[in-house]
């Protein structure tokens, strides 16, 4: 019946990751909300011994209602621009310089999509919080995003502000190279980079036609050390498998009391891997299955 009225879609969809299934469905859901309201109010499904029971009516009031759809769009709204990035991720399309401004620009998306009003998207602003906070006040990851032009000139009197970027920098650059007048030559050339003189001047305006990574390779001759340490920062990769914990939580659980360490770390590898292989096996498909807006 639900075929009968959808035009033989399918409301649930496979994604490659358990967040992406997730927004997959829930967007199926609302995209098909006239489609599903039509069939609870029709003559087949009053005829139908589903819409007799507990259950059946439960499903008629919840479909029906109104608050229940404006609740479904919030989720979309709240949890869309989140999955993206983590898809990309999931993807291998995510660098180390890339993920901390994407999430700054997903807060301004969802900002966008609630319209500016605090009392609905502050909520979710609170949650991206907790996580970049845990996860990302790493020294990698704000180098990263300090080193990523496409961030930094858009954004540069704040990140200047904030002393935990030019920080994360410096420890940096004090792990990656000991010799302490190369840690002076990168300090130096820095200048250079904020205050976009010489090449890096030129480079600003190819801003949006290279990736981070090419840009630093065409145009840091003129700060030969720090481009070397933003190349090295920048071709970092990011994963989403952080958030699927449930993989490893099996290792642990199925044999606790026969997993020593050695044998523990094998079957991790081997799970790491797998499931590396399993999302390059899908790549191409959920890398398409959220159209953009």
């Amino acid at each position: 019946m639900m075929r009968q009225f959808t035009n033989q879609q399918d409301l649930v969809h496979a994604g490659i990751s358990y967040y992406t299934t997730c927004c997959l469905n829930l967007k199926s859901l609302y995209d098909n909300r006239i489609e599903l309201k039509t069939m609870f109010i029709s003559k087949e499904w009053e005829d139908n011994m589903w819409s007799k029971n507990e259950a059946g009516r439960r499903f008629y009031n919840l479909v029906v209602s109104n608050e229940f759809w404006d609740g479904v769009l919030y989720a979309i709204n709240s949890f869309e621009p989140v999955v993206d990035v983590l898809r990309r991720m999931g993807c291998g399309r995510s660098s180390m310089g890339n993920i901390y401004g994407e999430l700054a620009n997903v807060k301004r998306e969802i900002a966008f999509r609630f319209e500016n009003k605090e009392e609905h998207y502050l909520p979710v602003w609170y949650h991206i919080d907790c996580i970049k906070d845990e996860h990302m006040k790493t020294p990698l990851h704000l180098a990263g995003y300090y080193l990523n032009p496409l961030f930094y000139y858009q954004n540069g009197n704040e990140i200047e502000k904030t002393e935990i970027f030019r920080d994360a920098l410096l420890e940096c650059a004090h792990k990656m190279y000991p010799d302490q007048s190369v840690q002076e030559r990168i300090v130096h050339q820095l200048k250079l980079y904020r205050t976009a003189s010489q090449s890096f001047g030129r480079a600003r305006a190819t801003l949006m036609n290279f990736d981070p990574v090419s840009w630093w390779e065409l145009h840091g001759s003129t700060a030969k050390e720090l481009s070397t340490m933003a190349l090295r920062i920048l071709r970092l990769t990011c994963g989403s498998l952080a958030y699927e914990q449930s993989w490893i939580e099996m290792v642990h659980k199925k044999k606790p009391s026969l997993v020593q360490c050695n044998k523990f770390e094998e079957s991790t590898f081997v799970m790491v891997n797998r499931r590396i292989q399993e999302k390059a096996q899908m790549k191409d498909r959920s890398c398409t299955c959220i159209p953009s807006q």
